[in-house]
């Protein structure tokens, strides 16, 4: 098997970076609007599609990709902190509530 990509893949790649690279930013651009980028949305929207919208925020970080206030692991995505209580053994939700 040839380790090389065919041209299609190539453009395929291309087309997939080209698209993960400026999604962000459109999707900021738009949101903008509402008060809220791309992240909080996804945040959002995770939790309202949670059982009574709440989530504990160890779940809500990974589904979302960010990483919780005080971990090592960091993530670009992670720019809005969810926030929890200062006693780690405690298990703290999040709460999506109407505006």
């Amino acid at each position: 098997m040839d380790a090389l990509l065919t041209t299609p893949e190539r453009v395929a790649i291309a087309r997939l970076h080209a698209l993960l690279e400026l999604l962000p930013a459109a999707l900021d651009k738009r949101l903008g609007a509402a008060g809220v980028t791309a992240f909080e949305y996804t945040l959002l929207e995770t939790l309202s599609e949670a059982e009574r919208t709440r989530m504990r925020l160890s779940a809500l970080a990974a589904k979302t990709n960010a990483s919780l206030p005080g971990s090592r692991a960091s993530s670009p995505r992670s720019s809005v902190a969810v926030s929890s209580r200062a006693r780690p053994a405690k298990a703290t939700a999040a709460l999506s509530t109407p505006c």
